[in-house]
Formats: C-alpha cells, structure tokens, sequence
C-alpha cells in the first residue's frame, strides 16, 4: 500500500494548525526547504527531542543529493518510528511534488500525542474522541 495519500480538507487544517505550535506555515519557500530531509529533521527534532542524530546530515540543493539525505533519514529515524519509505516515496519528497511533504507531517503530527490528564471526569470531549478515531483510522489504512 503507498505511502503517500492526499489529505483531505478537514485534515490540511488540522495539520496546518499544528504547525503553527512549531511556528511552521506551508507555502512555497518551506516547501523547498522540505523538500530536503535536513529541514524536515530540524522539525522532527522539535517534536521528538533526541531522536535525530544530525551528525550525518548535510544541507543539500541537487535532487540525487537530497535523496541520499531522505535515505539515510528514513534508515535512522523513520524506521524507528515504524515511518519507513520506499524509493520511489523518497524520491517524490526528495522532488517536492505532490501531497508527500504534507502525509509525511500528517504522520509525524499523529505521533505527537500530549499525555492525558488523569483525573479528568467526563471523558474526552466530541472533537477529542473524533480526533482519536481520525488517528486510529488514518495509522490503519496509511
């Protein structure tokens, strides 16, 4: 099953809201510098703190370039986080083109979970269980 899958509306605004929390806006300019995993760790770094070993990376330009960056990404922290691509996925990120940037960050917005509050009483909220059930669905067809 591919990866990569257009979101639909309802899922663009959740993922443009969240990352707006890390003070990322989706236009042109970032979606250039996405396109290249270096960024796209820097971003992953933010949400998971110590995950990505920066050692290795290198800011590239070239596509060839920015694919051996996808490719030792997706090796040493997309697996890691059960996130792996296939080549014919790196090359499209390593491109730019179509909704791949944005499924990728969909998915990694799906792992960043804030702890439940204990305690709470009443349960989760409509739009919480809703969420919840978006995610469960998303992790099982994606």
């Amino acid at each position: 099953m591919p990866f990569f899958r257009e979101l639909n509306y309802e899922q663009r605004q959740t993922l443009e809201q969240w990352l707006k929390k890390y003070e990322v806006e989706l236009n042109f300019r970032t979606r250039n510098e996405f396109s290249d995993a270096f960024a796209v760790a820097k971003l992953f770094d933010k949400v998971h703190p110590g995950l990505v070993d920066f050692r290795c990376y290198l800011a590239r330009s070239s596509v060839a370039l920015k694919k051996q960056n996808w490719h030792i990404f997706n090796i040493r922290t997309l697996k890691r986080m059960n996130m792996g691509l296939s080549q014919r996925d790196l090359y499209r990120l390593a491109r730019g083109g179509g909704w791949a940037l944005e499924t990728l960050l969909y998915k990694l917005m799906m792992t960043d979970v804030p702890p439940r509050a204990e305690g709470r009483g009443g349960g989760d909220t409509p739009r919480e269980q809703r969420l919840t059930k978006q995610r469960e669905w998303y992790w099982r067809t994606g």
